[in-house]
């Protein structure tokens, strides 16, 4: 049978109340990891201020291929882990997960396998160009400057 985990209420309560203690967080957020529900068990391990639970949602991040939930851990481990980071990218890489292991590769500065995982992304979202897309700052041209500013749907109109 499934253990059964707090209801949104019943969460919020747990994570911000100043009288749950923080024993009762990381059995809460073990309840969580147990689950498979890793993001959820690293809110209550980050607010019991829980390094070592921490550190082994850090080290299923790297398995997983979450680049999110790799990178909330390390924000509050306090290191920057390259070599679990580049095992990360090649574990999202695998898994399909190409934007967290492009970010992955980026972060560790693995040029060569970024610009790989660019173009298997470019093959995945051929028909999305817009996604992929270089962004390009442009000058606003004169008629845009020209062009009566529209009121968005529902605004009160001005006088």
């Amino acid at each position: 049978m499934p253990e059964e985990l707090p209801d949104w209420r019943r969460k919020k309560e747990l994570l911000w109340s100043p009288e749950t203690p923080d024993g009762k967080r990381i059995e809460v957020g073990e309840a969580f990891a147990r689950a498979d529900r890793l993001s959820e068990a690293l809110d209550f391990f980050l607010c019991a201020r829980a390094a070592e639970n921490v550190e082994r949602v850090l080290e299923k991040a790297v398995e997983k291929g979450d680049w999110f939930l790799f990178r909330r851990a390390r924000e509050f481990l306090g290191g920057s882990f390259p070599e679990r980071a580049k095992r990360l990218a090649e574990a999202a890489e695998k898994q399909g997960k190409y934007l967290f292991a492009l970010r992955a590769f980026e972060d560790v500065g693995d040029e060569a396998s970024a610009e790989k995982v660019r173009g298997k992304l470019r093959e995945v979202f051929a028909d999305a160009p817009l996604l992929l897309k270089e962004r390009v700052e442009e000058a606003p041209s004169e008629e845009a400057g020209e062009a009566e500013e529209e009121d968005p749907p529902g605004a009160k109109k001005k006088k």
